[in-house]
């Protein structure tokens, strides 16, 4: 099984229609995306989240009850859902507005991590949930606890209009990359972090900062963490396909416990 964690939440789409302005509300969050699109391709998944007891939480976890995604490891909390407003400017090019401080996802913390068994055997973690407080501490915590004993895999996903901090992402996706087995990233994100720095100088210096051994799908074993630079900016895309990789990864090691049906739909070169 493969542990996501990360936010869930409600994308609002505004529409202007003759009655007035209306939205219309579509689960999300790039880490709850990620662990339903796992489900679909038939590698086991779970989502690691504070999921709120409102009536919208309450959507969110049937959605992942209808997946087949397993519930057991969300943080159930009184706390309000995430929303995240979109809207369209004049230019016609998106805008995002979230509205989630004191929100169920945001609000994990180091009690609340899980205990796992063996059939745990990757974790990822990426987008907002990285910097956001006190959620991104505690991933960071989980992420340093479980280094060494399951597949970690990131995706910084970086989103700079939930937290505009530049220094902040760069802090954290450094000290995220210590412990991860497998990172993606996009020349997109690395623009944004590093403008002006080449993508393979950035890499080097991950590299040489990372931990001994990496699970790699081209050899068993081989001296630091794989960075893999990505030249699509699909945010869906980016995750998966990182994950989809992984699962080949490990189906070839034969050392994880992951379907020959989703390893052969995760080969390198089939995506879609």
């Amino acid at each position: 099984m493969f542990l996501v964690c990360g936010e869930a939440l409600w994308d609002l789409f505004a529409v202007d229609g003759a009655g007035g302005l209306s939205f219309d509300a579509r689960i999300g969050g790039s880490p709850f995306n990620v662990a339903v699109g796992l489900a679909r391709l038939g590698q086991p998944s779970a989502l690691f989240t504070g999921l709120s007891t409102d009536r919208l939480g309450e959507r969110l976890a049937a959605a992942l009850d209808g997946e087949a995604v397993v519930t057991r490891f969300l943080v159930r909390s009184g706390r309000p859902s995430t929303l995240s407003v979109v809207d369209v400017a004049a230019d016609g090019s998106p805008i995002y507005v979230f509205y989630g401080q004191g929100a169920a996802d945001r609000s994990i913390e180091v009690p609340d991590l899980p205990d796992l068994g063996p059939e745990v055997w990757g974790l990822h973690a990426g987008s907002f949930s990285l910097v956001a407080e006190p959620v991104g501490s505690t991933l960071l915590a989980f992420f340093e606890r479980e280094a060494g004993k399951r597949l970690l895999t990131l995706d910084p996903n970086v989103r700079l209009n939930v937290e505009p901090d530049t220094e902040l992402w760069r802090h954290r996706i450094d000290a995220f990359v210590r412990y991860s087995d497998v990172v993606k990233v996009s020349v997109e994100d690395l623009d944004l972090l590093y403008p002006g720095i080449k993508p393979s100088d950035i890499v080097a210096r991950w590299t040489d900062a990372g931990r001994d051994w990496w699970w790699s799908p081209m050899a068993p074993r081989a001296p630091r963490p794989s960075v893999r630079p990505d030249m699509s900016v699909s945010r869906a895309g980016l995750s998966m396909s990182l994950i989809r990789w992984a699962q080949a990864t490990a189906f070839r090691r034969r050392s994880w416990p992951v379907s020959p049906s989703a390893a052969s739909r995760a080969a390198p070169g089939s995506m879609r």
